[in-house]
């Protein structure tokens, strides 16, 4: 009958086994550990140390029979099991929770090794609990994968055979994760307002390199894996604000404008078009790409969107949304002669509005927009030329605080530093 190993026994017959030099009482304590029914009994204790000693052990013979236990149907073929040793594979060895470990060779192995029809990583991400903590979420699992497949200090075999499969897999839990990899990347790259908290060990890596815009490793995996890019969820509670800000780019980058229609209906026309503006004036990146952004703007439906562009066009200034107002002719839902003035199109402003009266008009509605009467200023400033609109209020003068009765003095010199003189 099978005797379950104590903590304590474990402890001891590991570090035997990762010894220096190995040798008989070394290959020993290895034999006493890897039995896929100790491995059963004593359940994720066991598992930590054989990781463990899959990944360090001196003696290449025990490190592969450390792989082969862990291998076992009957070890990796328990659901409780695989899960156990998947985390204690992403994970620095005596850091649990970190999500910080590093994708070798050996941990490579055992991942992409088939089992029951798919891989290891597959089978686990497809029980994974999502409810369950963050470090042990297939959330945390998909992405620490994704982002040690694409580091760059990491051996080039790893990259080579993690890349060739992420290029290929259906997993949604590995797909989402290799989208929002670029989807930060390409924040970064834009400055875009992303409301969203960096997940840990994450590091940006520029879209492109050299002169002529070659994608980066990232973006190569991310556009030769033909299940993405993904249609915004409707739930946007998850990243929502980073797909939000950053996804339009991402849809023109991989040649899918039928996305903006996606983007347009999830998230709204705001983020959208000030996406397109940014990608529109990009100076950098593969040839046509600032040039595709304009297309995606040209081929806005009428509606929210074509006004929240004109609004850019308008109250911002923005030039690539003047230029694409004055090829198309589009107007905003407010007076149309104002609309010429703000955009600069003087012959048609001149022509609709001859006595600037309608002009003035549409400023005694927006008297309190001070925003687009300081816009306004700066137009006619520019422009040289007669502003009838109404002069907007100056700036408020910040008003100089004044001393505090419950100031006190300064510590140490005046203890009564602070609440009128006591602590």
């Amino acid at each position: 009958m099978e005797r379950r190993l104590t903590a304590y026994r474990i402890g001891v017959l590991t570090e035997r086994a990762l010894r220096p030099g190995g040798g008989f009482w070394a290959r020993r304590a290895a034999a006493r550990l890897c039995r896929p029914e100790a491995v059963r009994l004593a359940g994720s204790g066991l598992v930590e140390q054989l990781v463990r000693i899959l990944r360090s052990a001196p003696d290449p013979d025990i490190a592969a029979q450390a792989a082969r236990t862990l291998a076992d149907p009957r070890v990796s073929g328990d659901r409780e099991l695989l899960a156990s040793i998947v985390i204690a594979m992403i994970n620095r060895p005596g850091h649990m929770g970190g999500s910080d470990g590093e994708l070798d060779v050996p941990v490579l192995d055992f991942l992409l090794g088939q089992q029951a029809g798919a891989t290891r990583l597959e089978s686990f991400l497809a029980a994974a609990r999502p409810g369950s903590d963050w470090w042990t979420s297939p959330e945390t699992v998909g992405f620490w994968f994704v982002k040690e497949a694409c580091a760059r200090n990491r051996d080039d075999t790893v990259r080579a055979r993690a890349g060739a499969f992420l290029s290929g897999t259906a997993e949604p839990h590995l797909l989402r994760a290799l989208e929002k990899i670029v989807l930060l990347d390409i924040c970064k790259a834009f400055r875009l307002p992303a409301s969203y908290t960096q997940p840990r060990g994450w590091e940006p890596q520029p879209l492109w390199s050299g002169y002529g815009g070659e994608p980066s490793p990232r973006l190569r995996l991310h556009q030769a894996n033909p299940h993405v890019p993904l249609r915004p969820p409707q739930d946007t509670s998850y990243s929502g604000a980073l797909e939000a800000c950053a996804g339009p780019l991402l849809a023109v980058l991989s040649q899918r404008e039928d996305l903006i229609a996606d983007y347009l209906a999830v998230h709204g026309p705001e983020p959208t078009v000030s996406a397109l503006l940014k990608g529109a004036a990009a100076s950098g990146g593969r040839a046509g790409f600032a040039a595709d952004c304009r297309g995606a703007l040209r081929g806005l439906p009428v509606g929210p969107a074509r006004e929240e562009l004109c609004r850019h066009a308008a109250r911002w200034g923005s030039r690539v949304g003047r230029s694409i107002v004055r090829e198309t002719g589009w107007v905003w839902d407010d007076d149309e002669a104002a609309f010429c003035w703000f955009t600069e199109q003087w012959e048609r402003y001149d022509a609709l509005d001859p006595d600037g009266a309608r002009l003035c008009a549409f400023g005694l509605t927006r008297k309190d927009d001070h925003g687009l009467l300081r816009r306004a200023e700066q137009i006619a400033g520019e422009a040289g030329r007669p502003n009838p609109l109404p002069p907007p209020p100056p700036f408020p003068t910040p008003t100089p605080l004044s001393p505090s009765p419950w100031q006190g003095g300064s510590y140490p010199t005046s203890p009564g530093a602070s609440y009128g003189g006591s602590f």
